[in-house]
């Protein structure tokens, strides 16, 4: 297995372990560190695509523990890169009902729906719908 898959694989399971602490109450703070020390290891500038998906991952967990200002914060982050946030999971994910009616969380989906636009530009086929 290369180095990287092996990187992926144990990210993975961090964030797994992540997931899992979150359904403890006194869990939330080792979900949120340990969230961020993945991310850390494997940053967006390092690895766009993992990266990304981990900073995605990052955001799901704050929103789910209520802190709304880092939610916002990897999800500008993450909305702004190719194949990132999309506009359709963020429109239709119920992980994000909580950021709903946020000016924030409009202006995020903006900037996902214009990043899949330029996409769709440079000639790559999405599903996403093209800003009118």
């Amino acid at each position: 297995m290369s180095s990287v898959i092996r990187k992926r694989v144990e990210l993975d399971i961090e964030i797994s372990s992540c997931s899992k602490k979150l359904k403890v109450a006194n869990g939330i703070p080792d979900a949120i560190r340990e969230g961020q020390q993945a991310l850390e290891k494997l940053p967006i500038a390092k690895d766009s695509i993992n990266g990304a998906d981990l900073a995605y991952r990052l955001a799901v967990i704050y929103a789910r523990v209520g802190e709304t200002r880092r939610a916002f914060e990897s999800l500008e982050q993450v909305s702004r890169i190719p194949f990132g946030a999309t506009y359709g999971s963020l429109k239709l994910d119920e992980t994000w009902d909580s950021l709903r009616g946020d000016p924030r969380f409009e202006k995020t989906c903006r900037l996902a729906r214009a990043q899949r636009f330029k996409i769709e530009c440079l000639g790559y086929r999405t599903a996403a719908v093209s800003p009118a």
